[in-house]
């Protein structure tokens, strides 16, 4: 079953498919002890991480977005584990819910798979400023200073790196001109990792 959007945007219709990624319920304790949706992972839905491995294929060849997408899951992987961390160290408590596979398992161009990791990345940081916005109307500094110092910034730095690389894919016609995508995969990317 897909995880349907508003259809607020043409880019969320499209990439509607790619939004069913693992949710992280975890108990924030303050005074009281509160439910939190905390952060949806995109790489804990296995989407990083399978858009890596699509694009080392013997059939696509892509290092560098393959590199590309590896490094990024690891990266989100490491921040979701700073996360269980810091509520481990508060005390909290972590419910996990079942991770879903990737509805995709092919991806037209580098520049429909970035597509769909800007979507994410957006989805994410939306998270993660609803959860700054809560641990600050609860009066917790602790929980605002951990998002502010590993988190928001990083990831508008990922939104605005993923937004340029898209920028460039689209100037170069990347989805229709396949030399244009192994040129941004050599020369962007930096080609064979």
């Amino acid at each position: 079953m897909r995880y349907m959007f508003k259809k607020s945007s043409f880019l969320q219709a499209r990439t509607r498919w790619c939004t069913s990624f693992h949710r992280l319920l975890l108990t924030w304790n303050r005074s009281t002890s509160v439910l939190v949706r905390v952060t949806k992972t995109p790489c804990s839905s296995g989407l990083l991480p399978q858009q890596a491995h699509y694009f080392s294929r013997d059939d696509v060849t892509l290092p560098g977005f393959a590199h590309f997408f590896k490094e990024n899951s690891d990266e989100e992987r490491e921040h979701a584990e700073k996360l269980l961390a810091f509520q481990n160290k508060r005390g909290g408590r972590i419910f996990l819910q079942d991770v879903r596979k990737p509805e995709r398992n092919e991806w037209g161009s580098g520049l429909e798979a970035m597509q769909c990791a800007l979507q994410l990345e957006k989805n994410v940081n939306q998270a993660l400023l609803d959860l700054h916005k809560l641990a600050s109307d609860r009066q917790d500094p602790l929980l605002c200073d951990f998002l502010e110092s590993h988190y928001l910034n990083e990831q508008v730095e990922a939104i605005k790196k993923l937004g340029d690389h898209i920028t460039n894919l689209t100037k170069m016609d990347a989805s229709t001109n396949k030399m244009a995508e192994y040129l941004f995969d050599e020369h962007t990317l930096g080609g064979k990792k």
